[in-house]
């Protein structure tokens, strides 16, 4: 947890948007930088409007947030992961839509309760596309460079999650802070996220866009870490 702390910018994602990024590595730092900015916005805009937003107060509140600020200066993929929801609700009735899923949890593991959202919806067939296709997609991205770290990468987050466990937003963070341990704090988080999850699954009584919505946030509250560019999902 000492070393994943010291660098304070250590690569703790799956391998996956390692190897999509591979490109911008041709580039010197400030041109790809300013290439990846780019494609966040982009991104962001398509996902707003896949999801019907037409009003320009809209994407201008979206675009000026204090999470998509965080996620430009921080160099975060959270744009693109914004756009593959919003594909994955556009397409929730069709095989894309289990495919899209299956690659964004393969590029990062936190919207994993969206394939709950297809069973309670029924849409068993994407749901089990989203596992098949994010297995492979992991196993995939892995196999590029040889399955090293794969067998030790539950440790590593592990330790990614003790290492910030009082720094980030999220349950377990709040809890430390409060003075619990990390042992005592994490069942703890986990049932907080939970019994919000359950709040918001009731109010949702049946709706898709609420169930939907409510799987978002609980892949939010579930994580051990939650740092403000997480929240651009939200939007």
């Amino acid at each position: 947890a000492a070393e994943l702390v010291d660098p304070g910018n250590a690569m703790i994602t799956p391998p996956l948007l390692a190897l999509i990024n591979l490109p911008l590595a041709l580039l010197p730092l400030i041109p790809a930088v300013l290439v990846w900015d780019a494609v966040q916005v982009l991104a962001l805009v398509g996902a707003l409007w896949l999801c019907d937003v037409r009003d320009w107060r809209g994407h201008v509140l979206a675009l000026t947030s204090f999470p998509l600020a965080a996620t430009l200066t921080l160099g975060q993929p959270e744009g693109l992961f914004a756009l593959a929801l919003a594909l994955v609700w556009r397409y929730r009735d069709r095989w894309q839509g289990g495919v899209t899923l299956g690659v964004l949890i393969a590029a990062k593991l936190f919207p994993w309760p969206l394939v709950v959202w297809f069973l309670l919806t029924r849409r068993y067939r994407n749901a089990a596309i989203s596992v098949a296709v994010g297995g492979l997609t992991l196993s995939a991205s892995w196999a590029v460079i040889g399955f090293r770290g794969m067998a030790g990468y539950p440790r590593l987050l592990s330790d990614d999650a003790n290492a910030f466990a009082s720094r980030s937003h999220a349950i377990l963070s709040a809890l430390v802070r409060g003075g619990l341990t990390v042992h005592a704090a994490r069942p703890m988080a986990g049932l907080v996220a939970l019994a919000v999850t359950a709040v918001l699954l009731w109010r949702a009584r049946g709706s898709d866009s609420g169930t939907f919505a409510a799987l978002v946030v609980a892949g939010l509250l579930l994580s051990p870490i939650l740092w403000m560019h997480y929240l651009v999902l939200l939007l």
